[in-house]
């Protein structure tokens, strides 16, 4: 099942290319291609440009409030010198090339440092991956939200760190924390595994950006304007509702009133995979290369990145963060051609990646969001790559 060859997927890089493509075509034909969360990072650069205020005022929507840093916003302001049309449509195809390229990477990782080997099949592969995340895929599109940018800067982030290329790795990161800040879960493994030239690197970008910061906006004003980041993202939750985090899940499930306790489930969970990592790490401690370390990082990696959106209070289509854990349990599940896990995994993923009113109809489509059943199933998704390379390390690459 696996080969030793690399030839350059094109089949799946034409397929998504089409995927993608019809999309655009779709929410063009429809009047509905808005990119309304483009539209605020694209009000906000222009604010900025005119002197304006940029924090805690609504762009748009009523809960179109800018809640990136002051650095991130810099970014966005060669698009706001553009039409709002022209710069939409780059901002789309800039979001679906990263897309396409963060499946290659994520390929590029399981082959070299978790599967070992090229699959045959990894063009069917990487294609069936675009579609267990179709819908998240779709309304990131439509929202021109930066999930994919960052999951895309996170992926390349443990490639160059699995590389020793810690520089660029730690750097990279550091951009991924000032677009999300919870994003910093995933300095869990690099500090547990003593990446310590990647922390490095990691503070060194932040005080690189604070520092281009101070000089496009002044001292004082980039003092205030990190302030009222802060209190943003602080208060982003405020305004949202979610059924898919495991608060809301234990509230609904378990009538555990926990409205008080966000704080303490985030660093009970971070505490978990610690414990997880070091067990791993003890189990596979005797073998001779760092074959076992690489796949051990790359799963509470991946595996923390994917668990965001259940601890935080956000949109649905952050849950497309999940794409690498699909990634591998398909690599894993074709490896082993196992029908009854390939049942489990079609189970799974139809309560992740089905929930679309043009599906289910809006009765059923409400039922699946109150019951929060994405979240359950991202919670499973977890667990199942957790216990993959807790458990059945030796098997992955058989």
């Amino acid at each position: 099942m696996l080969i030793e060859e690399k030839n350059y997927p094109f089949r799946f890089i034409a397929f998504a290319s089409l995927f993608f493509a019809a999309i655009f075509i779709i929410e063009n034909l429809n009047h509905r291609f808005w990119l309304n969360d483009f539209k605020v990072y694209y009000s906000a650069a222009q604010a900025f440009l005119n002197g304006e205020k940029i924090y805690g005022v609504p762009f748009g929507l009523e809960t179109g409030f800018y809640k990136y840093s002051p650095f991130v916003l810099l970014l966005f302001t060669p698009d706001s010198l553009l039409p709002y049309e022209a710069a939409a449509i780059i901002h789309f195809i800039a979001l679906s090339a990263s897309a396409i390229a963060c499946i290659l990477v994520m390929n590029k990782i399981l082959g070299r440092y978790v599967f070992q080997k090229q699959h045959e099949k990894e063009n069917l592969l990487m294609s069936a991956a675009i579609v267990c995340i179709a819908i998240h895929l779709v309304r990131e599109l439509h929202l021109g939200n930066v999930n994919v940018i960052i999951l895309l800067l996170l992926a390349y982030a443990l490639l160059f760190m699995l590389e020793e290329k810690y520089s660029l790795s730690g750097i990279l990161i550091a951009f991924a924390v000032l677009l999300k800040p919870y994003f910093l879960v995933v300095l869990i493994p690099v500090i547990l595994f003593r990446k310590w030239k990647v922390c490095l690197w990691f503070v060194s970008g932040l005080v690189l950006s604070d520092i281009i910061c101070a000089l496009v906006f002044g001292y004082e004003k980039h003092l205030v304007l990190y302030s009222e980041w802060l209190e943003s993202v602080s208060a982003h939750g405020s305004y949202l509702q979610s059924s898919h985090t495991i608060q809301s899940l234990l509230q609904n499930y378990f009538n555990a009133h926990l409205n008080n306790f966000s704080l303490v489930i985030i660093a009970a969970v971070a505490v978990l995979f610690a414990i997880l990592l070091i067990a791993a790490q003890s189990r596979h401690k005797k073998e001779t290369s760092g074959a076992a370390k690489n796949t051990i990082l790359t799963a509470g990696y991946f595996s923390l990145i994917a668990i965001v959106p259940n601890l935080v209070i956000t949109d649905t289509e952050h849950f497309l963060l999940s794409l690498p854990l699909i990634m591998i349990l398909l690599y894993f599940i074709s490896l082993r051609q196992n029908k009854f896990l390939a049942i489990i995994f079609l189970v799974v993923i139809f309560f992740f990646g089905a929930n679309s009113t043009d599906l289910l109809g809006k009765a059923l489509s409400l039922k699946f969001d109150t019951l929060g059943l994405l979240g359950i199933s991202n919670l499973i998704l977890i667990s199942a790559v957790t216990c993959l390379f807790l458990f059945s390390h030796k098997t992955i690459k058989q």
